[in-house]
């Protein structure tokens, strides 16, 4: 599937494809993560991660892995508000971060920051698509990420309703 989505996309010159989503939906009450996930488990996530980039990369197509650091077991659209995501680094490295490891290794050419703030990592209550611990020492440093780092949309209320355009992306920057 993702190499036909591919194909088409670069025969209409789009040669960036913001997929795939490599939440885990660990959370049965995610508003908006649910059936964009891959699955429930990271035994069902992790081969079609790799799939799908593959899958769009070997057609000129760079692909997208997202919502990093992960969305799946958020409970709080971040289209409405700004998620927390409560769990320990232990918790966050053995299940969220393992999609993305998985991204980076299969040669992803781009990360999505989430909105969605993860004390566990960056106690100052940023959201991950501000946080420099996040961009910079987890998925730089830590994960030897040397791609493109975009965020989600900027005007979703997560970030729109505390900063202006103008803050946020400077911020992101």
């Amino acid at each position: 599937i993702a190499g036909a989505i591919a194909r088409e996309a670069a025969a209409i010159g789009v040669h960036w494809n913001l997929a795939p989503v490599c939440d885990v939906n660990t959370n049965a009450m995610n508003p908006i993560i649910n059936t964009r996930s891959f699955g429930e488990t990271l035994g069902e996530v992790l081969p079609h991660v790799s799939a799908w980039i593959q899958g769009t990369q070997e057609h000129g197509v760079a692909a997208c892995a997202k919502h990093f650091p992960g969305h799946g077991d958020c409970a709080i659209d971040s289209h409405r508000e700004l998620p927390v995501l409560e769990h320990s680094r232990e918790r966050l490295s053995s299940v969220e971060l393992v999609p993305f490891l998985s991204a980076i290794r299969s040669d992803v050419k781009s990360v999505m920051m989430g909105h969605l703030a993860v004390p566990a990592f960056d106690a100052s209550g940023l959201p991950a698509s501000l946080s420099s611990v996040l961009m910079r020492d987890i998925l730089r440093s830590y994960m030897k990420f040397d791609g493109i780092i975009i965020t989600d949309a900027l005007d979703m209320h997560a970030i729109s309703s505390s900063y202006s355009s103008g803050e946020a992306a400077v911020r992101c920057l």
